[in-house]
């Protein structure tokens, strides 16, 4: 009796089909969830905004050290990716402009083919078993993360872009999924702090694992691993032809609803972008975890608790990764007082001075990073005077009304003016 005697659950099957090796089990199941959120792209999704259906695409992160089985986990799902004929990969190095030159190319021949069949390969798949190698570091590396950030929300619009030298690319409704893997020393050469700090990591799925335990001398794979990888290889290409809209079953609406009333922030300075987007990566992960057990577009309560778990997990993980940013100094101090105070409104300054302690930043370089932001009216500087206690110094932001700014720019009208006006209304 085969394992596809026993489930029809393609995670279960891709699990069981890897066997046992030197690469943790996590990475194998967030490689799979990678691979099919490419299968299906943003031909399937899920009505958050009326009109506007949520797509499935991830960005993955694998971290490890060196030989914990990252690139083993995106070259095995880069396999089957590269079979599905409905799916773009692209593997390797590229640049952030060689992805928009890629998007822009392949939709000028979509555009151009007549068959109702062809594939459009704007859907991506990116996959890259070492980020450095991929990407590079300093200002190449910064303009794809800026790049894939801008992208990851694209689905479902049209992207333009134009320079004066490369002229104008554009593309239809555009969406990647990216899968890729590093050392978590290797991260740093490419990804500033203080984009982990900021919008990228909230769009990320980044996947920490240390290895496994006990080391083998080579992988330990199934009796019956042809015959599943062949079931897994005609479930991605089924998947890769599916469309719809996703609904939702009342009790997983009320799970969803349940887990959502219930988080609570982190606090920690550079959380915010990640819990804020929480909950649509759940969404995301449900529609994954309901392909992964069928095609009727049906996200059930076991779908979105599962996906919530996930979630959880990473909640959990992403602080060690901003931790490190900040044992690096690579984390502008300015940017932790701005979220401290973003999440808190106000902040006495003893606490300020304690917190950043925590997080490695000397008292000096707080204190320059405070200066800087009331000069520049972001913040601003006040006494407190609590019960029984003397007054103590505080700082808090500075709420900018935007409209109030354009209106006090704006001239007032004269008395010329306003008889005009009224002559005009008048006639009308």
């Amino acid at each position: 009796m085969g394992k596809l005697d026993e489930t029809s659950n393609l995670l279960a099957l891709y699990a069981h089909h890897v066997g046992k090796s030197n690469t943790p089990q996590e990475f194998h199941l967030w490689a799979a969830l990678a691979g099919i959120a490419a299968c299906v792209a943003d031909r399937v999704g899920l009505e958050v905004i009326p009109g506007r259906p949520l797509a499935p695409n991830l960005y993955v992160m694998l971290i490890g050290p060196s030989a914990a089985g990252k690139g083993m986990a995106i070259n095995k799902i880069a396999e089957y990716i590269e079979k599905t004929p409905c799916v773009a990969p692209l593997i390797g190095k590229v640049s952030g402009m060689g992805v928009i030159d890629y998007l822009a190319e392949q939709s000028t021949l979509t555009e151009r083919a007549s068959s109702p069949d062809h594939v459009d390969k704007t859907k991506l798949f990116l996959g890259m078993a070492e980020l450095s190698f991929s990407i590079g570091e300093g200002p190449v590396a910064d303009q794809f993360i800026k790049t894939m950030t801008e992208l990851y929300d694209s689905t479902g619009t049209h992207f333009y872009e134009r320079t004066r030298t490369g002229g104008t690319h554009k593309f239809k409704k555009p969406n990647i999924t990216w899968l890729a893997g590093t050392t978590m020393e290797w991260l740093m050469t490419s990804i500033t702090g203080d984009q982990i700090m900021s919008g990228f990591f909230g769009r990320t799925c980044a996947v920490i694992s240390q290895g496994v335990k006990h080391q083998l001398i080579a992988p330990v794979l199934p009796p019956d691993y042809q015959e599943v990888a062949q079931h897994i290889q005609e479930r991605f290409i089924r998947l890769s032809h599916l469309r719809g809209v996703f609904t939702r079953t009342h009790r997983a609406h009320e799970v969803e609803k349940a887990w959502f009333y219930g988080l609570q922030p982190n606090g920690q300075p550079g959380m915010e972008p990640f819990e804020g987007r929480q909950h649509m990566l759940s969404l995301k992960l449900a529609m994954l975890l309901s392909l992964a057990d069928g095609e009727n577009l049906v996200i059930d309560a076991h779908h979105m608790a599962m996906a919530q778990t996930l979630v959880d997990k990473l909640r959990v993980t992403l602080p060690k990764l901003i931790d490190y940013a900040f044992s690096l100094g690579d984390v502008k101090p300015t940017r932790v007082v701005e979220n401290l105070l973003q999440r808190a409104g106000e902040m006495p300054k003893y606490m300020l001075v304690n917190k950043a302690r925590r997080l490695g930043i000397p008292a000096y370089r707080l204190e320059e990073a405070l200066n800087t932001l009331v000069q520049e009216k972001l913040i601003e500087k006040f006494t407190v005077s609590p019960k029984a206690h003397a007054p103590q110094v505080a700082y808090r932001r500075v709420k900018r009304d935007i409209f109030a700014q354009i209106l006090k720019d704006v001239p007032p009208e004269d008395d010329e003016t306003e008889e005009a006006a009224d002559e005009y209304g008048n006639n009308q």
